[in-house]
């Protein structure tokens, strides 16, 4: 959950930098690259927070996509999938804001922007492995009861 909440901030501090910066050219990649990540931690925080996990796993586009084999559409998947190819996309944009602060004379915003979006590269890498090493509830539990069924 924190995880989530600190994305959300993070993407949100990033369009507050690369608002407040001078308009240069390549700067759309990046504020498409931090509302994307803004529209996605938000969309996480609202499912998890409203307990819809597997609801919004079993979307028909989602198992669309996945062949309509819907065994492999979980939220787990979902998430890990969507994390890892927003911290590939971050660590663009941070790149992206790099180069745009170096050509810059006020290059101050963007490079806060490739801070910020180097943050979120690392916050979304770790929701990836996170979300990629997590057991689902119910085998948690069940393997859980049972350890005590044998004492």
């Amino acid at each position: 959950m924190f995880i989530r909440i600190a994305s959300m901030l993070l993407s949100l501090t990033l369009l507050l930098c690369l608002s407040a910066a001078p308009p240069l050219n390549g700067v759309g990649a990046s504020v498409f690259i931090a509302l994307a990540s803004l529209v996605f931690a938000s969309v996480a925080l609202c499912v998890t927070i409203g307990n819809l996990q597997e609801n919004f796993a079993r979307f028909f586009l989602f198992v669309y996509l996945a062949g309509g084999n819907e065994d492999i559409v979980n939220w787990k998947n979902l998430e890990y999938s969507a994390s890892l190819s927003l911290s590939l996309c971050n660590f663009v944009g941070m790149i992206l804001n790099w180069g745009l602060a170096l050509t810059n004379e006020h290059g101050g915003p963007y490079g806060a922007g490739a801070f910020f979006s180097f943050m979120l590269s690392v916050m979304y890498l770790a929701g990836a492995i996170i979300a990629l090493n997590t057991d689902d509830a119910e085998e948690a539990e069940t393997l859980h009861l049972s350890a005590y069924e044998h004492l």
